[in-house]
Formats: structure tokens, sequence, C-alpha cells
């Protein structure tokens, strides 16, 4: 329990620091798509998956 807590204070906590360098994009301009493999798992595969891949461009005027 406290290895657990421990743990997401550590990953909230980069999070957090990691933010302070991001930057917004300041052109309205670009395109965007997402891949969406949705993998349900049932009583004969007891696994199941998902993935999604994601592309964005931004092109500056």
């Amino acid at each position: 329990m406290l290895k657990s807590l421990f743990i997401c204070l550590i990953a909230f906590v980069l999070l957090t620091i990691s933010s302070f360098s991001l930057k917004a994009q300041d052109s309205k301009i670009g395109t965007w798509g997402i891949i969406t493999v949705l993998m349900p798992g049932d009583t004969v595969h007891k696994w199941g998956g998902y993935t999604e891949l994601q592309t964005r461009t931004k092109r500056s005027i």
C-alpha cells in the first residue's frame, strides 16, 4: 500500500514538473489523426488488448 502510494506520488511530481516545459500550439492550422484498435477478451481468450496511435502535424504560417 505504501509502495503504490509512493509510486503514484513520484509519477504525479514528474508529470507536474514536465508540464512546465510544454508549449501550446500558436497556429490554428494543422491536422491530426487517431487510430484505435480494441481486442476484447472473452472466456476462450483470457486476454484482451487496446492500442492507440496518434499523429499530429502543425504548419507554420
